[in-house]
């Protein structure tokens, strides 16, 4: 896993989790020349603003992925050879601060008391096969 941040101390707590710690300024080429020229298969932007859109749609190879979590605002220019052919670029949306509020609130009252697993990211596919096994009260956690 690669992490790359314009802030150093940021880069540092992923390399602390076990990333591949790569600074902003030239992250692009710098990624392409760790995958030997093939690119990154999965990118997740937490920031969405435009310097990291920008980056997050250079190192792409054919059949990538782009999620945007980060709810920055930023605009993403358009045309068909923006991107490589057949790549998947997504959102997420996770409601509003109000909605979030009420799924924590009974957590914290202590109504409900979920049954966590976590999973290294090296067990990451044993996490999703059991997500479609085990009862749905139960939160997974995938940690790189």
């Amino acid at each position: 896993m690669y992490a790359t941040d314009t802030k150093r101390e940021a880069i540092a707590a992923a390399e602390k989790d076990g990333a591949i710690g790569i600074p902003s300024e030239g992250a692009a080429e710098k990624l392409k020349e760790l995958t030997g020229g093939r690119g990154i298969d999965v990118v997740s932007d937490f920031v969405g603003a435009a310097p990291t859109l920008e980056l997050a749609a250079r190192p792409w190879p054919q059949q990538g992925a782009l999620t945007v979590v980060g709810l920055a605002g930023a605009d993403f220019p358009w045309h068909v050879f923006r991107l490589p052919f057949v790549v998947n670029f997504s959102s997420t949306y996770w409601g509003t601060f109000e909605a979030l509020c009420e799924v924590v609130e009974p957590y914290r009252a202590g109504e409900i008391n979920p049954e966590v697993h976590v999973y290294s990211f090296d067990n990451a596919l044993r996490a999703y096969q059991e997500l479609v096994v085990l009862p749905t009260q139960v939160v997974y956690a995938v940690c790189g």
